[in-house]
């Protein structure tokens, strides 16, 4: 009995790890081209665990700061050619970053958190940021930035979680499937609108 029960625990530190990675790689990922934000993943997990789902939050947000510093650094040697990296990421077309750049000259790097809750991808501001602010700057300001829609994203799914745990559990495929819905609903408005 005792040997199930430690591959069970084992089995478990597995899963963790590889929800903790996977949430790393996504935050990486959608900070530099990828397009569909690891918010989806942080909903999916907060939906059924808002407990276990709190470290990969962290573990996507980490991801995203890296990603956004690599951009950042490559932008602020390479500018052309981090621009037009970033111009091949779906729905990233030059508008979406001339914008990010208005905003930065208008507001400074205060313009990344009013973004976040806007639409303008964090990729947008990271590769404008190195006529704006220093490194350090940019990198303090995307804490902030990035933390503030996945907190949130992660705190409404956990609630959802809460209200609705018995006809989540009762059928997890059924949660997943609507959660699936709704953002499949939600990136068909906000493309349209691009």
């Amino acid at each position: 009995m005792s040997d199930e029960l430690e591959l069970e625990r084992f089995e478990a530190r597995g899963i963790g790890l590889s929800r903790i990675w996977l949430g790393a790689l996504w935050g990486l990922a959608e900070a530099t081209v990828f397009f569909l934000v690891p918010d989806i993943l942080i909903t999916a997990s907060a939906l059924f665990s808002p407990k276990r789902s709190f470290a990969q939050l962290i573990a996507i947000l980490i991801g995203a700061l890296l990603g956004g510093a690599l951009l950042y650094t490559a932008a602020d040697t390479y500018p052309i050619e981090t621009q037009s990296l970033v111009l091949t990421v779906p729905f990233v077309k030059m508008h979406v970053l001339e914008e990010a750049e208005r905003q930065m000259q208008e507001s400074g790097l205060w313009a990344m958190i009013l973004g976040s809750l806007t639409g303008l991808p964090y990729k947008a501001y990271a590769v404008g940021a190195p006529r704006h602010a220093t490194f350090g700057v940019f990198m303090l300001m995307s804490v902030p930035a990035r933390a503030l829609r996945f907190v949130l994203s992660w705190g409404a799914a956990s609630l959802l979680g809460r209200v609705f745990r018995r006809q989540v559990e009762a059928s997890p495929t059924a949660a997943l499937g609507l959660l699936a819905i709704c953002w499949i609903g939600f990136y068909t408005y906000y493309w349209s609108m691009i």
